[in-house]
């Protein structure tokens, strides 16, 4: 791995809707130096040590998911500098006050604009 593949912001794009909006990584790719990573589906399937590697976690949750908004919890308390953006389609104020309360970074419903969601992720990452 080169020093400028080292650098690279690394995000992590967590939840099949995600992975699969192909809008989503087109407006990413705009970024050259952004490496994308959806080789998961769900949170389970991630090892402690592979997040902290990571810097900004798109992360789609169900709305009856409280293992995911404790695992931002403790991702969060865990590595603090890490970025959450949390995805619900849900409207229970309940989920967007606890994703920000545990840590979450930002807040979209769905279906997402991906345009404003590429904005965030690079805003999160000083990318402009």
């Amino acid at each position: 791995m080169g020093a400028s593949e080292a650098q690279a912001p690394k995000i992590l794009l967590l939840g099949e809707e995600l992975v699969k909006n192909k809008l989503l990584l087109s407006n990413l790719s705009k970024y050259p130096n952004l490496r994308i990573l959806t080789d998961f589906n769900s949170f389970n399937q991630l090892k402690k040590a592979e997040v902290k590697y990571i810097d900004l976690i798109v992360l789609e949750i169900a709305d009856s998911s409280a293992e995911a908004l404790d695992w931002v919890k403790q991702i969060k308390s865990q590595l603090p500098a890490i970025k959450i953006i949390v995805v619900n389609s849900g409207h229970s104020m309940e989920i967007i006050a606890k994703a920000f309360y545990y840590g979450a970074n930002d807040f979209f419903r769905t279906p997402v604009d991906v345009n404003l969601l590429s904005e965030r992720i690079s805003s999160l990452l000083d990318m402009n």
